[in-house]
């Protein structure tokens, strides 16, 4: 336990491999009813956004995730290296 709280302390979630999935988007479904179908039953959802999309959605970013649990959104001006 305080080791997991030392984790969350520092902003560090403990995620391994078999924990991450990468989604893949086809050309005919929106990359959001591509996330709300596969994680739709999700208890958190780690979603990042790039600047650019700020840029030119604003607040559409994010709406549209209606079907969703928890969100935790994430942004980084500067790319992160996760180890």
């Amino acid at each position: 336990k305080a080791r997991m709280n030392e984790l969350i302390e520092t902003g560090r979630l403990p995620v391994t491999a078999q924990n991450i999935e990468i989604l893949i988007q086809d050309e005919e479904t929106s990359i959001k009813d591509v996330i709300q179908n596969r994680s739709s039953q999700a208890g958190l959802t780690i979603m990042g956004f790039r600047e650019e999309s700020m840029k030119h959605k604003d607040d559409q970013l994010f709406e549209g995730y209606d079907k969703m649990g928890s969100i935790l959104y994430v942004h980084s001006f500067d790319r992160k290296i996760l180890d």
